[in-house]
């Protein structure tokens, strides 16, 4: 099973009449896939293939060719450095600022993972998924809470099938 590991670097605390919270955190696959299941799948793509190509459905061929495209180069993507900051006009990620008036609420899930909690932002976009952040053990959750509750009512969520799955097997 393939899981997502996230390095966090110490945050970065400026106190004074900005609140800001800052941290960064390196994304990096762990657990590399069992040379059985890169085998297995790669029998059934093949399988696949032959049986568009047998009944003549060449887009079935292209998507089967463009997915197994998709995934090698997934397993091929480096390192990437995500960066994280809340502050008094919004969030941050990576680089690009989000206005709280953008979101409809917040919540925390408690539940640890091995990176820590994670901050999850409901966009104001009807068909928007959650904005999920991880938040490290260096990060006090509370006064992370308090910030976000001088601009965003806080709401609870239920975690997705598509995020669970996301985490178990990717």
């Amino acid at each position: 099973m393939e899981q997502k590991i996230y390095k966090i670097r110490p945050e970065v605390i400026k106190d004074g009449s900005e609140k800001r919270l800052e941290w960064q955190a390196e994304e990096t696959l762990s657990a590399p896939r069992s040379p059985e299941i890169s085998l297995a799948l790669t029998i059934i793509a093949l399988g696949l293939l032959f049986f568009g190509i047998i009944t003549k459905n060449y887009l079935f061929v292209v998507i089967i060719v463009l997915v197994g495209f998709i995934l090698y180069m997934q397993r091929q993507k480096g390192i990437q450095s995500l960066f994280f900051a809340v502050e008094k006009d919004g969030v941050e990620i990576n680089g690009k600022p989000y206005r709280y008036d953008s979101f409809q609420s917040f919540w925390i899930f408690g539940k640890e993972h091995e990176h820590g909690q994670e901050l999850a932002l409901r966009s104001e976009r009807r068909f928007s998924p959650l904005f999920l952040i991880p938040i490290p053990h260096s990060i006090d959750a509370n006064r992370l809470r308090e910030l976000m509750l001088e601009h965003l009512p806080e709401k609870e969520e239920k975690e997705s099938l598509v995020d669970l799955l996301r985490k178990a097997y990717f």
